[in-house]
């Protein structure tokens, strides 16, 4: 690839030294646009049937950061484009809506920042029980799973 207008790094395999390179030419000699999907650092997922932590998008965009000296658009959780498109779509207030995620930072900051509701399901990053930091978004529910959730909700 020689030309192109935007280098989109998200999460999954596939960057390896070959696209690295190829997308920091892309950047600094073509002139193309850093974009990253997410500022996740980690991920608690299941991968090749093993939970474990996995690299986020934050820390598969900071070679094409640190290589390049640009600061990529982010366009998913927890800036407010996403969310706004979402609510956009459904043509619906932000007060009738309920996000809900596993990431106070990424998750719940983003939605509350357009005044949506938010509830934290204990699945993915935070373990039921577990401390939030300090520095994290409260949600306005906390819950161990979806069951839980939909019963607070009186559902």
């Amino acid at each position: 690839m020689d030309n192109a207008d935007y280098v989109v790094i998200g999460e999954g395999e596939g960057i390896d030294y070959a696209s690295i390179t190829t997308g920091i030419n892309l950047i600094l000699k073509q002139g193309a646009q850093l974009i990253s999907t997410n500022p996740d650092t980690s991920v608690d997922a299941f991968y090749r049937g093993k939970r474990a932590i996995m690299p986020g998008g934050g820390a598969l965009v900071a070679p094409f950061i640190v290589a390049t000296g640009k600061q990529p658009i982010t366009i998913g959780k927890p800036m407010p484009l996403l969310y706004e498109i979402a609510l956009q779509e459904l043509n619906v207030p932000a007060n009738d809506c309920l996000m809900i995620g596993d990431r106070p930072d990424t998750d719940i900051l983003g939605a509350q920042q357009l005044g949506i509701q938010t509830a934290l399901v204990r699945t993915g990053r935070f373990a039921p029980g577990e401390k939030l930091p300090d520095d994290m978004s409260t949600p306005d529910w906390d819950v161990d799973n979806l069951m839980q959730l939909k019963n607070s909700l009186g559902l």
